[in-house]
């Protein structure tokens, strides 16, 4: 069951991390109950899912002992090739905790890693840790070159999901700086991949900064549209990461609020999700 969980875990991830997370669950307490052996490479990568469910709930401190676990885990069974990754994993953990320190030094380590074993996904994904944190401390332009760096190495297999969350990471960073032009290049580029594995958990994310890069031009009617399609995304899905996106992206609004704006929002909410998708990426 563990195994076949596994095989579908890029599914929970971009879709329903807190329900795969509790099915995943429910077979770890069936080992335990039983105490029956799990092989250690299979018991490392079930530690490695379920930290991953955790961090796409923001709970990095759940998130870490997981990875840390698996790392010895996979050093038990000498599968040195996960040593990198979950170094990076780990310090991303700690990034998002706010220990920018530690992260930078894990994510260099993890750089190293893979690098040296010439693993270009991995690679990506240390640099994309390192461009959050470069973001992080206010240094816009070391981000947005890492995340340029990143995205091309992650855009391959499953991790067109680091690719595509990298981009939209970039843009919420970029808009608050003014640099809309920007942002909007790397939303669209990190939306069609995330469009392209269906990921229905980080799409919200770049809808609402759609949103807020349309009412800082001052288009309340494109604004409108975009935040009635998030609005739509949640009545479809209650659980749906859109309400954090609307949380993140609301103080942009403020300008625009009015007829034409709730013109615009009222035509959103009858979009798709498809549609809202098609709407974001079209030209302002």
């Amino acid at each position: 069951g563990i195994r076949l969980f596994l095989l579908t875990e890029m599914y929970w991830i971009t879709t329903d991390p807190d329900g795969g997370r509790a099915r995943l669950e429910r077979l770890l307490a069936q080992v335990a109950e039983t105490r029956e052996s799990l092989d250690p490479g299979v018991h490392a990568r079930a530690l490695r899912a379920r930290g991953a469910a955790f961090d796409l709930i923001n709970r990095y401190d759940l998130g870490e002992p997981e990875y840390v676990r698996a790392l010895e885990l996979f050093r038990a069974a000498n599968e040195e090739e996960y040593i990198g990754p979950l170094t990076a994993r780990i310090a991303n953990s700690a990034l998002r905790q706010g220990d920018l320190a530690r992260a930078v030094a894990l994510a260099t380590e993890a750089l190293q890693i893979a690098r040296g074993k010439r693993n270009p996904g991995d690679e990506g994904f240390a640099l994309f840790v390192l461009a959050m944190a470069a973001f992080t401390r206010g240094d816009l332009e070391q981000g947005k070159q890492l995340v340029h760096e990143s995205a091309p190495l992650t855009n391959r297999g499953a991790s067109t999901f680091i690719s595509g969350t990298s981009l939209v990471a970039a843009a919420e960073f970029l808009i608050p700086a003014g640099q809309l032009d920007q942002a909007e290049t790397d939303l669209h580029a990190g939306l069609e991949r995330l469009a392209s594995i269906s990921d229905r958990i980080n799409i919200p994310y770049a809808i609402g900064a759609a949103a807020a890069i349309a009412a800082l031009r001052g288009d309340a009617d494109r604004a409108g549209t975009l935040w009635g399609a998030l609005e739509g995304i949640v009545d479809l899905d209650p659980k749906s990461t859109a309400r954090g996106a609307m949380s993140d992206n609301k103080p942009f609004l403020q300008d625009v609020q009015g007829a034409e704006f709730e013109k615009g929002r009222a035509r959103g909410r009858t979009l798709s999700r498809e549609q809202a998708i098609e709407y974001t990426l079209s030209s302002a």
